[in-house]
């Protein structure tokens, strides 16, 4: 077995292809949620916050099942069952990872989201529905 580099171990602790499942449905949710095309800027920036934010959840996953980890044989060589990483770098990267996804969401995303709210153009306020979005 070869010794894989920090990079990968924290990588794999981001669940990557259970998080590419989940950015993919919000992708999907962005094309209908508005007529055309999205914006570019925002959906990249929102597909990158809700990767860091899965991401996130997923290290955190892997810290709450550390003990059942190191005994199941699909399991037994996560990097924190294996003890590559420590619980407190796991910890540290999920808070971290976290805080970042919510730093770019609010800061790339939010503003067009209030825009769009309390100019009442939202796609679904066209459509007779209400903006159920808080803006304020």
């Amino acid at each position: 077995m070869t010794k894989r580099s920090a990079v990968s171990q924290y990588l794999e602790l981001t669940k990557p292809r259970v998080v590419l499942l989940i950015v993919f449905t919000a992708v999907i949710g962005m094309f209908l949620a508005v007529p055309g095309l999205p914006p570019l800027r925002q959906s990249i920036a929102g597909f990158i916050g809700i990767w860091m934010a899965a991401g996130s959840a997923a290290a955190l996953n892997h810290l709450i099942d550390q003990r059942i980890d190191k005994i199941m044989a699909r399991t037994a060589q996560r990097p924190l069952a294996t003890g590559a990483l420590s619980p407190m770098q796991v910890l540290v990267f999920a808070l971290v990872l976290g805080a970042l996804s919510m730093t770019m969401t609010m800061t790339t995303t939010r503003a067009r989201t209030r825009r769009c709210c309390r100019s009442r153009t939202a796609w679904s306020t066209r459509a007779g529905m209400s903006c159920s979005i808080r803006c304020c």
